[in-house]
């Protein structure tokens, strides 16, 4: 009964989906403060991550603002930019009510993403578990590491290369929706490209066995340069999807352009 009540206890754990209270056929005496410490550690990372989804739905829908304002003579493009701005806003309203989450339970999703912190570096510099297309460096501020797109302009256009850092993932049998997010930071950043993308950002490309594209789930840059920025996008993972590549790409935008904390999450 214990051996059975401790695999039960682990993987609810792994899963994120811990009860208030730890089974009477487990040993508090051995258990209880280690469980009661990864339980208020967790409360604690959830309030910090409402923090900064808050602070990303504010910037986003500031970006949505300013755009809508810009559509005013475009029907369609305005008709979808109000759809964007309230599913936003219905998400946001989800998770202040607690997105649905079973009571009692601490809910967090699994980041299937390797060395999204970049804090792993391989012998020749490039950052573990992933692949470049192009140049990328990994650099450390202040003890934190982080990648960055560093590109000057080469085409007429004032364009750069395409600079794109690659992971595989797999996606779980039974993944309905998926959830990608980085933070991102730009310096001397413009979006002057014709062809796609023409910003930074971080996006998923679905692919059937064919390896032909499904869909794609992007989060992108606010156009905006200085400070580090949260970007985020959740969407539906598609039928029939046999491979999905995570990507950071720089929108070919001459400047700096930094990557960190880079976590996607299926549910």
């Amino acid at each position: 009964a214990v051996v059975a009540a401790a695999v039960k206890e682990r993987e609810a754990a792994r899963a994120g989906a811990l009860e208030e209270s730890l089974s009477d056929a487990l040993p508090k005496a051995r258990l209880q403060s280690a469980r009661k410490a990864l339980q208020a550690a967790l409360e604690r990372v959830a309030k910090e991550s409402a923090g900064r989804r808050k602070q990303a739905d504010a910037e986003y829908l500031r970006a949505l603002a300013a755009l809508q304002a810009k559509a005013a003579s475009n029907p369609e493009l305005a008709q979808q930019v109000a759809a964007e701005k309230a599913a936003l806003l219905a998400g946001a309203a989800s998770a202040e009510a607690g997105g649905g989450a079973e009571k009692g339970k601490v809910a967090r999703g699994k980041n299937v993403v390797v060395n999204g912190d970049f804090e792993k570096v391989g012998e020749d510099g490039k950052p573990e578990g992933w692949k470049g297309v192009s140049a990328e460096q990994i650099q450390k501020e202040d003890g934190n590491s982080f990648v960055r797109f560093d590109s000057k302009p080469v085409n007429r256009d004032g364009s750069t290369r395409l600079g794109v850092l690659v992971q595989e993932l797999i996606v779980p049998n039974d993944a309905k929706q998926v959830t990608v997010s980085a933070r991102l930071r730009t310096t001397a950043c413009i979006s002057v490209a014709k062809e796609a993308p023409v910003v930074p950002g971080v996006q998923l490309q679905f692919k059937d066995k064919d390896r032909k594209t499904l869909a794609y789930v992007s989060g992108l840059w606010s156009q905006r340069n200085g400070k580090w920025m949260s970007i985020h996008k959740e969407g539906d993972v598609p039928k029939d999807v046999a491979a999905v590549e995570l990507q950071l790409v720089n929108g070919r935008c001459p400047g700096q352009i930094d990557f960190d904390d880079v976590e996607v999450t299926f549910r």
